[in-house]
């Protein structure tokens, strides 16, 4: 749970991340030393086991948020990243509000939802257990993404959806649904962007968006996107070493 993290997220507050893809504890330190908010952990695409997320959580304790991109929208992957007490989940691929409603039956305790009971890292092993079950509905962030051009056709329906925190955009799997693989520049891709940021403001709901860099970035958190993800462990390092390389004479 962090009920810090959730206030600044529904307060529209910019919050500024980037994204984990190796299972690295000293990776995911080292951004957290630099600044970074929140620490985007990819368990869709990257490299991780439960363990590798669990030694991340505790490295970063204290220092940065996280947030858990499920590999899909699925009762056990929710139960199990949640268990681990962090701060938010993100699900990818919601296209529709029934999506969307699943999202909130998994991630929510009875009444709101129907997530399963257990005794794990998020309520100290049982120590804390009342305690968790009675904040985590309302501590606990869920993100949907809207990255997709049918999740975009639905996208007044999934914000509609109660239990819903923000939503998150994709360019570069939005760019592909629209047959255009790869060009977040695109107009189409663009336009796609700027309703989804219209519709969030219209329904009162922070968005968030990934960028490889910041002058793709920097337009878009002007129009309002306040949820940032600022590149990947990867990308950062790539960079910074061929920064290095050329300094060199």
């Amino acid at each position: 749970m962090d009920a810090v993290f959730k206030k600044k997220l529904i307060s529209g507050k910019q919050l500024t991340g980037a994204l984990l893809s190796l299972p690295s504890p000293e990776l995911a330190w080292i951004l957290a030393e630099s600044s970074f908010d929140w620490i985007f952990i990819d368990a869709e695409h990257g490299l991780f086991d439960l363990k590798d997320i669990q030694r991340i959580l505790q490295t970063i304790q204290g220092k940065a948020s996280s947030l858990v991109r499920i590999p899909l929208n699925d009762e056990i992957w929710f139960k199990r990243i949640l268990d681990l007490g962090v701060s938010g989940i993100i699900v990818p691929q919601v296209n529709t509000a029934d999506e969307a409603a699943r999202a909130v039956k998994y991630a929510k305790y009875p009444p709101e939802g129907n997530r399963s009971v257990g005794p794990a890292r998020a309520s100290g092993f049982g120590m804390h257990f009342n305690n968790y079950i009675q904040q985590a509905n309302a501590d606990t962030s869920l993100i949907v993404q809207i990255e997709h051009r049918e999740a975009v056709k639905n996208i007044r329906a999934i914000l509609e959806v109660q239990g819903i925190d923000a939503i998150f955009a994709g360019p570069f799997d939005l760019s592909a649904s629209l047959n255009k693989t790869g060009l977040i520049q695109d107009n189409e891709v663009t336009e796609n962007l700027d309703l989804i940021i219209h519709e969030a403001k219209r329904a009162g709901k922070p968005a968030g968006i990934f960028g490889p860099n910041a002058d793709f970035l920097n337009p878009w958190i002007k129009k309002g996107y306040s949820l940032i993800t600022a590149g990947t462990d990867t990308g950062i390092f790539a960079s910074g070493a061929a920064a290095v390389r050329a300094s060199l004479k």
